[in-house]
């Protein structure tokens, strides 16, 4: 009877072991799993902008550095209303519109930068431009940088080189 206990509580005893290890195991697994966030990176798409959306005044359009000016990729106008400036991207193959009341905002140390900052309830923008030849007798400004999305709930990221300008 007793080698029978001794069994008995040895074979238990093995098996209590061999369930916490495997509750372990899974409790490892989903502790990883959790640690590791899945970011999804964000596209940003060329856009087409009807005319009577351009409204007056200076028009910005910056273009994918590496595609010659053929990708349009962003472009502010004179808003045709009062909400001011009004801002045009490609996120994810959805093309839309950010208002501003201000060009560019942020404060940059060197004269020869700027930064547009666009935000909504979903996205937000930061285009940290370069402004290279100007023209005084054109009107006109060229200007280089990187255009950067975030999905504010998703955590998503992208970003986009792009090369283009100012005109009045």
């Amino acid at each position: 009877m007793k080698l029978e206990s001794i069994f008995f509580l040895a074979v238990f005893s093995l098996g209590s072991l061999s369930c916490q290890k495997e509750e372990n195991k899974s409790q490892n697994k989903i502790e990883q799993s959790d640690s590791i966030p899945s970011v999804k990176n964000i596209k940003i798409g060329t856009i087409t902008v009807p005319d009577d959306k351009i409204g007056i005044g200076c028009i910005t359009e910056y273009y994918r550095k590496e595609k010659e000016y053929k990708d349009l990729i962003f472009m502010q106008t004179g808003a045709p209303d009062e909400k001011g400036w009004l801002n045009f991207l490609n996120i994810d193959g959805k093309q839309i519109e950010f208002y501003t009341k201000e060009s560019s905002s942020g404060e940059n140390d060197d004269e020869n930068k700027f930064t547009i900052k666009l935000e909504d309830d979903n996205y937000q923008v930061i285009i940290d431009a370069i402004i290279g030849e100007v023209s005084i007798d054109s009107d006109t400004a060229q200007a280089h940088g990187i255009i950067k999305v975030t999905n504010k709930k998703a955590k998503a990221t992208g970003s986009a080189e792009f090369k283009g300008g100012t005109g009045c």
